[in-house]
This record gives structure tokens, sequence and C-alpha cells, in this order.
């Protein structure tokens, strides 16, 4: 349990999490004819795609995991989370136009690991095994998701990082990093 809590105090960033009700769940086709329909491997592993009535779409946790950020348990949405002329969130519900794996260039990953290194403990990404996900929105955004595999997960508790950004988290682009935590833990 202290190393749970340890783990949590070490992914928490300071990124607004968006609350509100989702609306009913609905079939992806029934969203618009961009709209993806399902996530392409390897990420199917580690994510699943839900649509929403009656024009969103979310990645969530696939069963027997949750996502957390230490707080609270959720999943990622093709929403725009830009801030708009007036400062605030946009917070339109937007839909996934493509969802695409992507090579990491090295000064890419070397990038990635150094924000990785201010934001969770070395286990985490110490010889991690680093995928990116290109998340294409109706909304024009292109978010980036990453799964991070530590090279010894018997080390982290079976626990693997999820971390979203837009530019390979560079200048002001603040990654928001969950851990991709086994139910029961």
């Amino acid at each position: 349990m202290k190393f749970l809590l340890l783990l949590t105090a070490a992914l928490f960033l300071a990124r607004p999490a968006f609350a509100e009700t989702p609306p009913r769940i609905v079939p992806c086709e029934t969203i618009s004819p961009d709209a993806v329909a399902a996530v392409p491997p390897p990420f199917d592993a580690y994510m699943k795609l839900v649509c929403y009535a009656p024009s969103g779409q979310s990645l969530q946790p696939p069963d027997g995991t949750h996502w957390t950020d230490g707080n609270s348990d959720f999943g990622l949405t093709a929403m725009d989370d830009r801030l708009g002329p007036n400062g605030q969130p946009r917070l339109a519900r937007a839909w996934y136009t493509a969802l695409t794996p992507r090579p990491i260039s090295a000064a890419n990953e070397a990038a990635l690991r150094q924000v990785l290194a201010q934001a969770v403990q070395p286990p985490f990404f110490n010889g991690a095994r680093i995928i990116e996900l290109d998340a294409a929105t109706s909304a024009g955004q292109v978010k980036q998701e990453f799964i991070i595999t530590p090279a010894d997960l018997a080390a982290t508790h079976g626990i693997r990082v999820l971390m979203e950004c837009h530019e390979f988290c560079q200048g002001d682009d603040k990654p928001w990093i969950l851990g991709i935590v086994p139910d029961g833990r």
C-alpha cells in the first residue's frame, strides 16, 4: 500500500480534469462517418474506445485495469482541451478521426524521458519501452498518447504509465500522466 501511495504522489501533475456526467453510450458508427470505431493494436491492449450521444468519444481503460492520476479514475476524451480566445477551456465535444501508431525518433524519445524523469519514479522510465499513438480529433487537434512499459514490471507492481501531450510534452505543453493500474491494486 505504501508503494501505491508513493506512486500516486509521483504520478500527480497539475492538469485540470473536466468533471461532467457523461452522456449515454451509443454505437460509434452513429456519431459520424468520420469517427474511428476501434483502437489499433498494440494499443487495444491498454485502451478501448467508448462513444457517447450525440457526438463524443473517449478512450477508456480496458476491463481488468483502471487509469488514475492519483486523485481519480477516468478516461481520455477527444474533447478540444485547448484554451479558447477568452482563456477558458473550449470543452466542445469531438470524436477521433484517426488513431495512428507512430515510431518515436531517438530525439523525441530522449525528450520524453526528460519529462518522465521529472514526473515519475525511476523504475517507471529507466529502460522502459515507449510506444506512441497519435489521436487526431474532429476539433483539429492531434493528441499524443504514450504507453510506457517499465523494464521491470515486478518493481512497479504491474503498473504501466499512460502519458498524453501534444508536442512530445515540450515547451508549455503540460503532460497528463496516468497510471495504468491492474484492478485490485
